[in-house]
């Protein structure tokens, strides 16, 4: 069975805490000739400061074969902290360390679930694998404006993972989908960079949208067109609703490990605050609702797809 699990980021080192000048200054408001106000929101996250976030993902699946159904449910709770580092003139590291992290999965009736602290010491290589995740540092350069410059920790965690399943060939050949699924590409993507690069670059305004390409939480190379729009600012933060009309055609994922193609449509509903001294999100909530077709087999089925995406900062 191939699991999708949580990437955990355990990363070590210290950095030295130096000051950035506060960028987010509610006095940059200005009047337009309408009469509204618009704010310049910059990416000035405090070296001096660790910040926490709770990330909450969940995914159900759902294909109808002879009219039999078949689901897998999957759910990661966990908390990480990262700190910012001055590196150079106009370039930070951005370090990450999972203190929490628990996966619960239920695939066509057969549940399974897993701590990363306990994981080692399981005899299932499956589960055992799942530590690597604390284990495993990932570091990340960003310029000025919090768009990322460099990356690393894949590899390594890779390599980690087939040491802890002993080189069996068929836990070997899921680690593939544990680092591009729904607990490493993706999550890093849709949870814990997002922090940095939500609002665009520009000037915004109460009524001001923008639209992005989300990356979805079941899949690193599947992203979800959004639409948002800010429906108010006040001194200490900025909140958007995020609605949008989707539709995904031949996407390709497995069931009961057979090549399937997907044509989906469907909505994404949410609501986003961040903070207008930081720029860094405060609380993040998404859930996508998606119905159509699946072909497998030569065979057309109807399939569903619900997914729900939450980040929340909980210090810092």
């Amino acid at each position: 069975m191939k699991y999708r699990i949580l990437l955990l980021l355990n990363l070590i080192g210290a950095c030295e805490s130096s000051n950035f000048k506060r960028n987010n200054d509610m006095d940059s408001f200005r009047s337009l000739g309408g009469g509204e106000r618009f704010l310049n929101i910059l990416f000035n996250a405090d070296t001096s400061l660790d910040y926490r976030y709770l990330i909450v993902n969940s995914v159900q699946m759902e294909q109808e074969i002879n009219g039999k159904s078949f689901k897998s449910d999957s759910k990661i709770d966990a908390q990480y902290e990262f700190s910012l580092c001055k590196k150079g003139a106009d370039t930070n590291t951005f370090r990450v360390n999972y203190n929490d992290f628990s996966i619960s999965m239920a695939i066509d009736g057969i549940q399974v679930s897993a701590n990363a602290k306990t994981a080692k010491y399981s005899s299932n290589p499956s589960i055992r694998v799942f530590s690597a995740f604390l284990e495993t540092d990932f570091v990340y350069d960003l310029d000025s404006t919090g768009r990322i410059l460099s990356a690393s920790g894949m590899d390594d965690l890779t390599k980690r993972m087939i040491e802890l399943g002993k080189n069996d060939q068929e836990v070997v050949q899921q680690i593939e989908s544990y680092v591009k699924g729904l607990a490493g590409e993706s999550l890093m993507k849709n949870s814990v960079l997002k922090a940095f690069n939500f609002l665009p670059r520009t000037p915004i305004y109460e009524g001001f949208e923008w639209t992005t390409q989300e990356p979805s939480v079941w899949d690193a190379n599947v992203t979800l067109p959004m639409k948002h729009r800010v429906v108010e600012i006040t001194e200490d933060e900025v909140i958007a609703v995020l609605d949008s009309d989707i539709e995904l055609k031949d996407l390709q994922t497995r069931i009961q490990g057979n090549l399937a193609t997907s044509s989906l449509k469907g909505k994404g509903k949410g609501k986003v605050s961040i903070s207008t001294e930081s720029g860094l999100i405060l609380e993040y909530n998404l859930e996508v609702k998606l119905k159509g077709e699946t072909t497998v087999l030569g065979r057309t089925i109807p399939s569903k797809i619900v997914s729900k995406n939450t980040i929340k900062r909980v210090q810092g």
